[in-house]
């Protein structure tokens, strides 16, 4: 009779021990998910910021220095976003196209890349040209 007590808490043990893992896995893939909503959301507001404004991407998305309160208030909403994401960068490569990179818990390198369309001309935000 003891054995069996014994075995049963054994059995229990191991089915505790394996839900544990599986939440485990299950919370580490959701936390994934999160930096990938994250940094996708990032990238769309560059994307948006950048397909609107007459500066180049760089200046969207480097220090802030000497930008003015709106490339200040967007800087810190980048900021923001990017402290969200584990061990995470930021590197525009080229022109128009940008990568978001960041360490998830289990040591997983993970990224976004968008290569941006190009800006629309200052003439563009007027009178369309069919009136």
């Amino acid at each position: 009779m003891l054995i069996e007590y014994v075995v049963a808490a054994a059995l229990a043990l191991v089915g505790l021990t394996g839900a544990l893992v599986l939440t485990q896995d299950v919370i580490g893939l959701h936390s994934a998910a999160y930096h990938q909503v994250i940094a996708d959301n990032l990238l769309a507001e560059i994307e948006a910021r950048y397909l609107v404004s007459d500066h180049p991407l760089q200046k969207l998305t480097g220090p802030c220095d000497n930008a003015t309160e709106e490339q200040q208030r967007f800087c810190q909403y980048l900021g923001a976003g990017l402290r969200k994401l584990p061990e995470s960068r930021i590197e525009v490569l080229g022109t128009n196209q940008i990568h978001i990179s960041w360490s998830e818990t289990g040591g997983a390198q993970m990224s976004v890349f968008r290569v941006l369309p190009a800006p629309l001309s200052p003439s563009g935000y007027g009178d369309s040209p069919n009136g």
